[in-house]
């Protein structure tokens, strides 16, 4: 594989497991409401908030910050994946 393929790799695979992280965290607390319905999670905004937005994105930025001299392409991408995710929060917020 030439130059351009290999860092495409890495931005794909940074990407990807960015993408994983939230759907591991969006699972993470749809598997709480359900084993604890006391708790009332699914009702909790803040959950939402916390779980699926500030921890991911906080992990996106250390990781990058890890991985950008070593890694680049890899930290490209989840720094892309971090940008999308945080546009659509302020278009979610702009929309309502």
């Amino acid at each position: 594989m030439n130059k351009v393929g290999k860092k495409a790799m890495g931005v794909g695979l940074g990407a990807v497991s960015a993408l994983m992280l939230v759907g591991c965290a969006f699972a993470v607390l749809r598997i709480a409401a359900h084993l604890f319905p006391g708790l009332g999670l699914e009702h909790a905004e803040w959950t939402h908030w916390l779980a699926v937005i500030v921890i991911p994105e906080t992990i996106f930025v250390a990781a990058a910050i890890f991985l950008w001299r070593k890694k680049g392409p890899v930290a490209v991408g989840i720094l892309t994946t971090a940008l999308m995710m945080g546009l659509h929060v302020a278009v979610h917020l702009a929309m309502r």
